[in-house]
């Protein structure tokens, strides 16, 4: 297990395997801006058989034309979040990548970082709970940014203080 998170984009809603090229990708924690995204709703278990053996994983999984208008109006408190430590162009970037990607469905797969988190969360039905509630936390982005760091902090982690490191702790590594 490499301990990584996806973010990309497919045709289909239930694409769970990540493409060769065309998305992002994290080590160790989710990256901030990826639950802009996303809604509640988006959030999915999916059942993975595997040599007999089965299986819940969560996928989260949206429109993508949807899911982009979620990040604009809840733009404002990602910056408010990041307080400076990323210019606003590299959101813009970021934001240009993952709209002009193919595909009409935005998918993430958090499962490789969430497999290595407990925190209180014994199984993926209850990381999938704990992340619907960051999403209903973000909401129309009228919360504080300090509700936005509490709530996915079990995912993000504390952003670093080195500043070599704040664009992959807020927007992931890119593979375009």
């Amino acid at each position: 297990m490499a301990d990584r998170a996806y973010l990309y984009s497919d045709d289909r809603p239930d694409a769970w395997d990540a493409p060769e090229v065309g998305y992002y990708d994290s080590r160790w924690t989710i990256p901030l801006a990826w639950f802009f995204f996303f809604r509640p709703g988006d959030v999915r278990l999916i059942e993975v058989d595997y040599g007999g053996a089965r299986w819940e994983e969560v996928r989260l999984s949206a429109e993508k034309d949807p899911a982009l208008e979620a990040f604009e109006r809840r733009r404002p408190l990602l910056l408010s979040a990041i307080d400076g430590r990323l210019p606003d162009e590299a959101v813009e970037v970021f934001l240009s990548k993952v709209a002009g990607s193919f595909g009409r469905y935005l998918l993430m797969d958090p499962d490789e970082v969430i497999g290595g988190i407990n925190g209180g969360f014994d199984d993926d039905r209850g990381h999938a709970g704990r992340i619907a509630r960051i999403l209903d936390v973000l909401g129309d982005g009228s919360c504080s940014a300090r509700a936005v760091l509490e709530a996915t902090g079990p995912y993000v982690k504390e952003l670093p203080p080195d500043p070599d490191r704040w664009e992959v702790s807020i927007l992931g590594y890119t593979y375009w």
